[in-house]
């Protein structure tokens, strides 16, 4: 076991013995303490040590009394604070709105270590446990409230989670960038205050809210179309920068970005058709290269939100899963957390996804760029993973959001920064895209020759439409990397339900599985396809849900991965399920079974004689 030593500050005794002085940056979780990249908290906690700076932290405290963030004393930064790695609603509820009874991220397993809506509660008692110390939100939670809404556990539009939670900046998508900007801007500052905001505004990848009189101030009247200019260190000098190598860092001028103004809170109140039009704005404003501000209005507060970070480099993500993690969680838990003994022996190879799907919330927050580790780094990772006394010479999962979109990307930098499509696969895929698997094959290729690794699997999943463009990688990965069963996604055979969930037609589905079937042969294995079906996806009624329990059972299908969907904040099809309408055509009706009993019914035509999955 490893000792506590081995990992960041993770109790106030341990900060104090540490750190004497106190931490420079606390860091307040809802999950567990597993210090690992696959972790959010923990990446943060690492990078924030390489630049210098003292971390400590709070995994799941007790958010009833703000004693529990007093012991480990005001930090002389700021306040990170994260939901976690999942929703915490999502954590806590199933699509059917029953109370889960496992948290696969708390010590075994155990559920009610974390509130509802976390983001909030956790910066309201750092509010209270500090004053007016700097409160920063993150995680995938915070990311996607950071605008106006909808909220299926309450049934209402919320306002962005900034205004909730009282924080006073939130940082979305992948951290690093962003986190770098915000440590460099406030490094020679000995106790930073709410007033420091100020030299934060311009930052990439962050949302800040301001009201009326400071928008005055600093000129911004958040009209569509205005150009928003800021200095490379906000509206502010700047203090010394960290001392550390240039990753992680945007070029040091000053940026212009342009306004998109969002409909504001209000209006979508009124109009809930408006929330479509949002979705569909903030949509075209998450490529990087086009530099568009989202602006939205809260009564007298402004929503100001930067264009994303730039996606990292394949040395800055090699950097960041190299940080000298523990891989392990903290000594202090006496139980496994789940989510880690899932993943202890997994790589992951790639971040971000370009499927564009409209349930999915992966390409919101990881960003649409694919960003690929190199092969000599993930062969340093698999050499980690053999020193630990757990492995065992298998490797679980060699993968990220979609293992086979490692490597790929598009052909043409000069189109794809003006490139506004939503998914680069649908309604076709994009002509630009390389779909070559050479490097993914020639990276599974060097990992089955390590030395001690007996298998590799990739048991994440794959796009089977892109294993179609190589028939090479599918022989590769039927002979080498299935452990048994391939989970693949076709998600329905409608085919209004998969045009408005952006998934190509069930017919691509079926020439894969010839394809898998014939691979299957040729290598003399016994391999199975796991196909993951949604009910009660928009566009779905029960016509379409009962063609395809009819179409499942007509080929012998028990589908084994059945899941109700489930409209969480910031995904196009939370904007359907909310407005009834297609934000990719505004004038569009879309039908959603919306009531517990309507999803019931639409799901149990699935799960039939299967065991009870709600």
């Amino acid at each position: 076991m490893s000792s506590s030593s081995n990992f960041l500050p993770a109790s106030p005794r341990e900060l104090w013995d540490a750190h004497p002085r106190g931490a420079d940056v606390l860091l307040v979780t809802g999950d567990a303490y597993v210090d690992h990249p696959s972790f959010g908290a923990a990446v943060v906690g690492r990078l924030l040590r390489s630049w210098g700076l003292a971390v400590a932290m709070a995994p799941q405290p007790d958010w009833h009394d703000p004693a529990a963030l007093e012991e480990y004393g005001r930090p002389r930064l700021f306040v990170g604070i994260t939901a976690g790695n999942m929703d915490s609603m999502v954590n806590h509820q199933t699509a059917f709105r029953r109370r889960r009874r496992h948290d696969a991220y708390s010590p075994g397993g155990e559920m009610g270590r974390r509130p509802n809506r976390a983001s909030v509660v956790y910066a309201q008692l750092a509010r209270r446990a500090f004053g007016d110390a700097l409160v920063v939100l993150g995680g995938v939670e915070a990311s996607l409230r950071r605008f106006a809404h909808y909220d299926y556990w309450s049934d209402e539009l919320r306002r962005s989670v900034l205004l909730d939670s009282r924080a006073d900046v939130l940082v979305y998508g992948m951290a690093e960038r962003p986190l770098r900007a915000i440590c460099d801007r406030l490094a020679g500052m000995e106790r930073v205050s709410r007033g420091a905001l100020s030299r934060l505004l311009g930052i990439r990848g962050t949302t800040v809210v301001i009201t009326r009189r400071q928008a005055r101030s600093w000129a911004i009247e958040g009209r569509d179309g205005e150009r928003l200019r800021f200095g490379p260190h906000g509206r502010e000098g700047r203090g010394p920068s960290l001392p550390a190598r240039g990753l992680f860092r945007d070029p040091p001028r000053p940026v212009t970005f342009t306004v998109s103004r969002l409909p504001a809170h209000d209006r979508i109140q009124e109009d809930p058709g408006e929330l479509a039009r949002a979705s569909r704005l903030v949509e075209r404003a998450s490529n990087p290269a086009l530099g568009l501000a989202c602006v939205q209005r809260h009564k007298d507060s402004l929503c100001l939100t930067m264009p994303p970070a730039w996606p990292l480099s394949t040395t800055e993500l090699d950097a960041v899963h190299e940080l000298p993690y523990a891989r392990a969680q903290h000594p202090s838990y006496t139980e496994p957390i789940p989510a880690f003994t899932m993943i202890c022996s997994s790589v992951q190879i790639t971040r971000g996804c370009f499927g564009g799907c409209s349930f999915c919330a992966i390409g919101l927050h990881e960003g649409r760029a694919v960003q690929s580790r190199s092969a000599p780094s993930v062969l340093r990772e698999i050499e980690q993973l053999q020193r630990l006394p757990t492995f065992r010479g298998t490797i679980t999962d060699l993968g990220g959001p979609t293992a086979n979109t490692y490597g790929l990307g598009c052909s043409s930098p000069a189109r794809e920064a003006r490139c506004r499509r939503p998914s680069c696969l649908h309604p076709r895929p994009c002509p630009l895209l390389v779909t070559d698997h050479t490097p993914l094959r020639a990276l599974l290729a060097q990992v089955r020759h390590v030395s001690g690794v007996r298998h590799a699997f990739i048991a994440s999943g794959i796009r089977h439409d892109l294993a179609l463009q190589d028939p090479g990688f599918l022989e590769d990965l039927v002979r080498h990397h299935v452990g048994g069963h391939l989970h693949v996604a076709p998600e329905h055979s409608d085919p209004e339900v998969l045009r408005l969930a952006r998934k190509p037609p069930y017919e691509v589905f079926e020439r894969f599985r010839e394809a898998f079937r014939l691979a299957r042969r040729r290598a003399g294995l016994e391999r199975y396809l796991n196909p993951y079906f949604i009910s009660g996806l928009p566009g779905s009624d029960r016509r379409a849900m009962a063609a395809l329990a009819r179409l499942l059972r007509a080929e012998g299908w028990r589908p084994r991965q059945v899941q109700a969907f489930l409209p969480t904040p910031g995904s196009v099809s939370t904007a359907m399920f909310f407005a009834g309408r297609n934000p990719d055509r505004l004038a569009e009706t879309v039908h959603t079974p919306r009531t517990i009993a309507q999803k019931r019914r639409q799901h149990d035509m699935l799960t039939e004689g299967l065991p009870d999955t709600r």
